[in-house]
């Protein structure tokens, strides 16, 4: 798994839409870089259902029953911080048998991560959906994160200074 994520790092750092040196200078310009890389990515996964990260906060206000939010980052990366109620990678892995007839939601820092298991999920036989942009745009729409004490927090954790794409108000850090 280590050995996945790790080859996956650096595939995704290696590729054009990560030569950003700089951080973007306004909010506009950070969701365009957003957009631009996982525009990039997603040729991987071809065929999946995507969600935008405002679409799913306002349905999952309405009914939560209906989803399962999957965040398949690494626990590092949780532990700066997740989106209220998601379920790890591993949670959702032990208990997946009950959510056949819900919706999942998967994300993870830009979605790349999450398209690929989107696209496994898919194949078995999940109505699975990959959240475009993931964290990052979740942030550009102001939407909460907390902490591993379930406390509200700003921070999101991202792989350096190229990968530092938050909204403003929130901190990238790594």
């Amino acid at each position: 798994c280590t050995l996945l994520f790790l080859t996956t790092l650096i595939a995704l750092t290696a590729s054009p839409g990560c030569a950003q040196t700089e951080p973007p200078a306004n909010d506009d310009e950070a969701r365009a870089t957003i957009r631009t890389m996982y525009e990039g990515y997603r040729k991987q996964f071809p065929g999946i259902q995507e969600t935008a990260p405002a679409d799913i906060a306002e349905a999952f206000k309405k009914d939560s029953a209906q989803f399962v939010i999957v965040d398949v980052r690494t626990e590092k990366e949780r532990e700066v911080s997740m989106i209220p109620g998601a379920l790890t990678q591993k949670e959702f892995e032990s208990r997946r048998d009950e959510f056949k007839d819900k919706r999942v939601i998967v994300h993870c820092t830009i979605g790349f991560r999450s398209g690929m298991y989107v696209k496994k999920l898919k194949d078995e036989g999940f109505e699975a959906e990959n959240m475009i942009g993931s964290l990052l745009l979740w942030t550009h729409e102001g939407l909460p994160l907390e902490d591993q004490d379930k406390k509200s927090t700003r921070k999101v954790h991202v792989f350096g200074k190229q990968w530092n794409l938050v909204a403003e108000g929130y901190e990238g850090v790594w």
